[in-house]
C-alpha cells in the first residue's frame, strides 16, 4: 500500500546509501595510504640496509625526505579518518530520520488496515441487523396472522 510517506523514504534512503558511498571511498583511500605506508616503510628499510655498505651514498637526504613523506601520509590518514568519523555521524543522523519516517508509514498503513477492517465489521454488522430486523418482522407477521 502506498503512503504519503513513500516519496520521502526514498529520498531518505538514497541520502543514505549517499553517505555509504562516502565512507566506502574514504576507506579505500585510507587503505590506500596505509599500503603506501608500508611501502614507504620498506623502501626506507631497504635503503638503510643498501646504503650501510655504501659509504658514499647520502642517506640523511634520503632519510628527511622519506620521513617527510611519512609525515605527509600520517597527515592524511588523520584527515581521513576524521571524515570517516564525520560521515559515520551523518549517516546515523540519516539513519534516525530515515527509522522516523518509515515509522510513520508504517502507522499510516495500520491506521488504513485497521479502518479498513473497522468498516468491514460495520458492514457485517448492518447486515446482520439487517437480518434480524427482517426475521423479527416476518415472525410478527406470522404471530399476527396465527391470532
Amino acid at each position: 500500500m502506498k503512503t504519503p510517506y513513500d516519496p520521502v523514504v526514498r529520498v531518505k534512503q538514497h541520502e543514505l546509501d549517499e553517505v555509504r558511498v562516502q565512507i566506502g571511498a574514504e576507506n579505500a583511500r585510507l587503505s590506500e595510504l596505509e599500503a603506501a605506508d608500508r611501502k614507504l616503510e620498506a623502501e626506507m628499510g631497504c635503503q638503510s640496509t643498501s646504503s650501510e655498505m655504501d659509504a658514499l651514498f647520502p642517506r640523511h637526504t634520503f632519510i628527511r625526505r622519506k620521513a617527510a613523506e611519512r609525515k605527509s601520509i600520517s597527515e592524511q590518514r588523520a584527515e581521513s579518518m576524521k571524515r570517516v568519523e564525520d560521515l559515520r555521524g551523518h549517516a546515523a543522523e540519516r539513519y534516525g530520520s530515515l527509522r522516523a519516517v518509515e515509522t510513520a508509514a508504517e502507522r499510516y498503513r495500520s491506521d488504513a488496515v485497521r479502518a479498513h477492517k473497522r468498516e468491514e465489521q460495520m458492514d457485517a454488522d448492518e447486515i446482520g441487523s439487517a437480518r434480524f430486523a427482517r426475521q423479527i418482522s416476518v415472525d410478527r407477521r406470522a404471530a399476527a396472522g396465527a391470532r
